[in-house]
């Protein structure tokens, strides 16, 4: 089997009519994670790192240690920072449910006047931490939305989705679809009344283009952003 394995990543003779038929990115994509150099395991320091954050954030019954969570995880308000505002904004009061949205500095309020235009793509962002662990005011997670926003000059929405223990699962998937519908409620000209073709010139969604929504997560988020992706899919009386 590890000889036909390296046959085929490698291209030989006896399997070159099977390598024919697939597309030249992904034979390179192949061969590079076949390649012995390429390093299948974490570093050293990193493994005693995230051994030693989950030793001091889980207890040893399982749940997540709040008090010495919090010490380890920086927060960080929504400020201007590298070229990015931010501001927060609660959309479900009732489950306190809130989102960070974060835009290039260059938007302004009056649309093809300037900054990313009225084609700005809208991104949402689901940070990760295992459902129980961070938030959306959390460094890592604020500093990768604003290079999502930077980099691709997208409005984009950090969601602070509820946490497990305290919230149950399907929690967490609830408040991403939560997270949607708001957006549609803010720009879908058809419910809100106010925005054109899906775009709007005022409010915490102005710029974004309702019709380029994107759902990005790591770990964790992106779990959540698979799924709630696929109940919208299928909730098409409300989206």
């Amino acid at each position: 089997r590890d000889a036909r394995r390296s046959s085929f990543f490698q291209g030989s003779s006896s399997s070159s009519g099977l390598m024919e038929d697939i597309p030249s990115d992904e034979l390179n994509m192949r061969k590079f994670c076949s390649e012995e150099k390429w390093p299948m395991e974490l570093p050293l320091w990193l493994k005693l790192l995230l051994r030693l954050n989950s030793w001091l954030t889980i207890r040893r019954d399982g749940y997540p240690h709040r008090t010495m969570s919090r010490l380890i995880d920086r927060r960080v308000g929504p400020k201007e920072r590298d070229g990015i505002a931010a501001q927060d904004v609660v959309i479900d009061r009732e489950t306190g449910v809130w989102v960070r949205v974060f835009r290039p500095e260059t938007t302004t309020t009056t649309l093809g006047s300037g900054g990313i235009g009225a084609a700005a793509p809208l991104v949402f962002y689901f940070h990760g931490g295992g459902f129980t662990l961070f938030s959306a005011s959390s460094i890592l997670a604020d500093s990768f939305a604003r290079y999502l926003a930077r980099e691709f000059s997208a409005v984009v929405v950090s969601l602070d989705y509820r946490k497990t223990p305290e919230f149950r699962y399907p929690a967490a998937y609830e408040d991403g679809v939560a997270a949607l519908g708001w957006a549609v409620s803010n720009l879908d000209p058809s419910v809100s009344g106010k925005c054109e073709s899906g775009v709007c010139e005022s409010g915490p969604l102005r710029g974004a283009d309702l019709s380029k929504c994107f759902l990005v997560g790591e770990s964790a988020g992106g779990n959540i952003a698979h799924h709630v992706a696929a109940r919208v899919a299928t909730a098409t009386a409300s989206f």
